[in-house]
């Protein structure tokens, strides 16, 4: 199935990638730059290698660990000002047959996305009527 393109649809908006550095990240971010969205990659290997754009810029951290996804969170802010979306593509417990993966990895990989979801939706108290 191809998607349809639209370039520059979304021209100047900020986009949160996690997992970009691998193979669903980095087709992820092809297909949204064709877009125009400015990419805040995030992954917890070393970039190197990988695209290079001045319409990206690349943060290491571990969405499984609060402290650093809090620090990418403060980086974005400081970058790009603003979020306009997110693509939460992070997670790998390993290579081979999910029946092999150890029920630790699957855990912290199940355990990433809502974390990662909660920074960028944190409960909000009800306000007062």
């Amino acid at each position: 199935m191809s998607l349809p393109q639209r370039s520059g649809s979304a021209t100047g908006r900020v986009l949160l990638l996690t997992g970009a550095a691998g193979g669903i990240g980095q087709a992820v971010m092809r297909r949204v730059l064709t877009e125009g969205y400015l990419v805040f990659a995030v992954d917890r290997v070393d970039p190197a290698g990988r695209t290079r754009d001045d319409r990206v810029q690349w943060f290491r951290a571990d969405v499984t660990r609060d402290e650093e996804t809090e620090a990418a969170f403060r980086a974005l802010a400081q970058s790009w000002g603003r979020l306009d979306a997110a693509v939460l593509a992070a997670g790998a417990v390993g290579s081979g047959r999910v029946e092999g993966w150890l029920p630790d990895a699957f855990r912290r990989l199940m355990r990433s996305q809502p974390d990662l979801r909660l920074h960028l939706c944190p409960p909000r108290p009800p306000s007062a009527a």
